[in-house]
């Protein structure tokens, strides 16, 4: 893949796997970065708060200026409940409570007319952060009742979430995977220090929120 193909200033060679790069500069620096640990970094364009992307993959968006790396989590978060998956969905796809009773999610609004987690759906969401609250808008791209819901997440986290249930003699079997970006300059900047503890928090959330939703069942 040509990583210089977006419209990223850059040196006159292309930096990709096996080819020698003939001048060292700040966004050949960043291009390298990211060949070296794609798992870990995206290399984009600026403004990204207002773009869904996969972050799963390697790429850059067109855009003029200078190149910004954004910290990339991959987070797998499994819930066993004793209740079927029916009734764990009544609750996930009242979106608008979760405020109510899960611990560190401050706002979760439905913005479609509709009011329901339907394909096309848009929600507003904030979530309590170490540096702050994590605002971002999320869309639903897929639902299947009481089995899955998949969503593009924009804004302070951009990437994607996919949310699955799976009965499991009488019980329910939760999967949670949140693949995603931040785009706050501040948490890009110390992540590199601080990943670990963002990790942390992001898991204390969770756990929070399974301990909350399996009282209500």
């Amino acid at each position: 893949m040509d990583i210089t193909n977006g419209k990223l200033p850059t040196a006159s060679t292309t930096i990709n796997s096996g080819t020698k790069v003939s001048r060292i500069s700040f966004q050949n620096s960043l291009i390298l970065l990211v060949n070296l640990y794609p798992e870990c970094y995206v290399l984009t364009a600026c403004p990204v708060n207002t773009c869904y992307f996969p972050v799963a993959d390697r790429f850059i968006i067109s855009g003029k200026g200078y190149g910004y790396i954004l910290i990339k989590y991959f987070f797998k978060t499994i819930w066993q409940f004793d209740a079927p998956p029916e009734k764990v969905w009544e609750l996930i796809k009242d979106a608008r409570s979760m405020p109510e009773w899960w611990p560190g999610v401050k706002r979760f609004e439905i913005l479609s007319a509709e009011q329901e987690m339907l394909p096309g759906c848009r929600i507003q969401a904030s979530v309590k952060g170490l540096t702050g609250d994590l605002n971002f808008e999320l869309e639903i791209n897929k639902t299947v009742p009481c089995r899955e819901i998949v969503m593009q997440s924009r804004g302070d986290l951009a990437g994607q979430g996919v949310w699955t249930l799976t009965p499991d003699n009488g019980n329910t079997i939760s999967t949670y995977i949140w693949e995603v970006a931040t785009t706050g300059r501040l948490m890009n900047a110390i992540g590199f220090f601080c990943k670990p503890i963002f990790i942390w928090n992001h898991n204390r959330v969770m756990n929070a929120g399974f301990k909350a939703l399996k009282k209500r069942l």
